[in-house]
């Protein structure tokens, strides 16, 4: 019985050697894939899953576990809605352009102007509370937006479709992992003949 013990915990002692072999293994190539996409496409946002457990520390995975990661981008695509509007706006007192407003969850967090980041003419820490899990849109507060937007019948005003051509750009780009419309969306702009304004929308896929 004592020789039999003795076998049993160095069985035991043998499985439990390897089982940490495998984890150690497991964890190292883990960390190499998502710092490999980290350094490629630095994902603003992660989200991880260990063994089906959300945010569960790398370390505590099963040796023959799983982990999940998710990669969001929402962050970086309104980034680079802005500047695509802000781009294709009509300059004239360059009001309109300086007017296109960023909204979390419906809340404003601020319109496109004053000095910023980098010389631009707008603060991106701004969008650093912008998660996985919001929706973001943007729209322009001068009242002719619309006007600017659609044009105006029965007026030489053409449409611009600034926000329309925007979205469509902005779709064509991340659309695999953003979900980007054009919509009119209710807004109290002083002045405004219309109480819609158009609007980009944008939420993660999934």
């Amino acid at each position: 019985m004592a020789r039999a013990s003795a076998f049993d915990r160095d069985v035991q002692t043998a499985i439990a050697g390897a089982r940490g072999q495998v984890k150690t293994l497991l964890i190292a190539e883990i960390t190499r894939q998502v710092e490999r996409v980290e350094q490629d496409n630095r994902p603003p946002f992660i989200r991880r899953f260990v063994d089906g457990v959300k945010d569960r520390p790398l370390a505590e995975i099963d040796p023959f576990g799983r982990a999940f990661f998710t990669f969001h981008y929402l962050r970086d695509a309104v980034r680079d809605a802005v500047e695509i509007l802000r781009s294709t706006s009509p300059v004239d007192t360059g009001a309109y352009q300086s007017s296109h407003n960023v909204f979390i969850d419906d809340a404003s967090i601020a319109p496109v102007v004053g000095k910023g980041d980098g010389g631009s003419l707008w603060s991106y820490s701004l969008l650093d509370r912008i998660t996985d899990q919001s929706r973001v849109a943007i729209s322009p507060t001068v009242e002719y937006a619309r006007i600017i937007e659609s044009g105006y019948r029965g007026s030489s005003v053409e449409a611009k479709h600034v926000y329309r051509n925007a979205t469509t750009a902005i779709q064509r780009r991340w659309g695999g992992v953003i979900i980007a419309r054009f919509e009119f969306i209710g807004q109290d702009v002083p002045g405004a003949r219309y109480a819609r304004q158009p609007a980009m929308v944008l939420e993660a896929v999934g």
